[in-house]
């Protein structure tokens, strides 16, 4: 039930729902990542951390633990441990599409392009429609210099986050994001218009 009410965003009740559990056997290692979740949700990063590890002590092998502990360091600025977290918690769920594009965001972060662009290229594998990856690919692009093709997987991201109401921020950014690259390589409504499928 916890985890029902966090894939809801409902983190008051996920929270409460995971104390429960805990209050019933303290040694599961879900709850812990629920309620670290929840804190990080909340931007309490430090008591993220000390939850997730908790979770880490009762299952050695949880990629959740690790990702909560990654994006925990990305916001701290603690990028190269970020990466060493989020390349774990891939090993151990390398399927993931959130996990995924973390890890290339985290890539992005650190200026490691093209390990960026190998990681995002194998989420477009497992989920073509991933708007973030499309986001973060044309960043990479961008970074590359490759205006196209950043163009190309930006008006793709905008498109897919327009599907759902909950992305207005993202909707927003990735606006933001393709003036940006139509101005810095100059490129015309044309230019743009070419071609959304190919890398």
């Amino acid at each position: 039930m916890s985890y029902i009410f966090l894939k809801a965003s409902h983190f008051q009740k996920a929270g409460a729902m995971a104390k429960r559990a805990l209050a019933i056997d303290s040694y599961l290692a879900r709850p812990y990542i629920v309620l670290a979740r929840v804190s990080f949700q909340r931007s309490g990063f430090e008591e993220a951390l000390d939850l997730a590890r908790k979770a880490l002590i009762m299952d050695h092998d949880s990629p959740e633990a690790y990702q909560v502990i990654g994006e925990v360091y990305l916001r701290q600025g603690m990028t190269k441990d970020a990466l060493t977290v989020l390349i774990e918690a891939v090993r151990l769920d390398p399927e993931n599409p959130k996990l995924l594009n973390i890890l290339g965001s985290g890539y992005i972060k650190d200026k490691q392009y093209d390990r960026a662009l190998s990681t995002l290229i194998a989420l477009q594998e497992i989920d073509p429609n991933n708007p973030g990856s499309h986001f973060n690919l044309a960043v990479v692009y961008a970074k590359m210099k490759q205006g196209h093709k950043a163009m190309r997987h930006i008006a793709k991201a905008e498109d897919l986050f327009a599907l759902n109401d909950d992305n207005k921020l993202w909707l927003g950014k990735t606006r933001d994001i393709r003036r940006v690259i139509a101005r810095e390589f100059k490129l015309r409504p044309e230019d743009i218009a070419k071609g959304t499928t190919k890398h």
